[in-house]
C-alpha cells in the first residue's frame, strides 16, 4: 500500500481553544499560537482523511520529527533543538518506509500517542477540515 507522512509538531498539543471564524488570524495575530493552530489543522486533516484513504489502500500518519535547531527555533523560541537533523530524518523515514502502522495516528519520538484532545471530537475535527479546505478554495471530498 501507499503511505502519506505529514510532518507536524508537538506545538499542536498546546492549542486549548479553536475559533473556526478566525483561522486566518485576521484578529489578534500571535505567531506561536498561529503556528500551533496550523499544526493542529495538519494533524486533524490526517485523522480526518484516514478512513477514506484506507478504503483506497493508503495509510496516513502525522508526526513530530523532533525539535531541530532552525531559524524559527532560534528567532521565535530562543533556541533549543538538535543541531543535527539526522535523528528527525530517521523518524520520518522509519514511519514512511518502516513496518506498517494503523492509519490516522499521531507519532512523537517513534511512538504513537493521542493527539490534542480537540481533535478527538469528530464534529470539531470535521469542521476544522472543511473550513481549512474552504479557505484554500477546495470543497470537502
Amino acid at each position: 500500500g501507499s503511505r502519506i507522512t505529514v510532518l507536524a509538531s508537538t506545538s499542536h498539543e498546546k492549542v486549548r481553544a479553536l475559533d473556526l471564524n478566525n483561522l486566518d488570524w485576521a484578529a489578534d495575530f500571535a505567531g506561536y499560537p498561529a503556528y500551533g493552530l496550523a499544526k493542529l489543522a495538519q494533524v486533524g486533516a490526517a485523522m480526518q482523511l484516514a478512513p477514506s484513504l484506507a478504503e483506497r489502500g493508503i495509510s496516513i500518519q502525522a508526526l513530530h520529527p523532533g525539535s531541530i535547531l532552525t531559524k524559527l527555533n532560534l528567532t521565535g523560541w530562543g533556541g533549543g533543538g538538535n543541531p543535527d537533523p539526522d535523528e528527525a530524518v530517521r523518524r520520518v523515514l522509519d514511519l514512511a518506509f518502516g513496518p506498517a502502522a494503523p492509519t490516522g495516528q499521531w507519532w512523537v519520538d517513534g511512538q504513537a500517542r493521542p493527539p490534542n484532545a480537540l481533535l478527538l471530537d469528530p464534529a470539531l475535527r470535521a469542521a476544522l477540515f472543511a473550513k481549512s479546505l474552504a479557505m484554500i478554495g477546495r470543497a470537502v471530498p
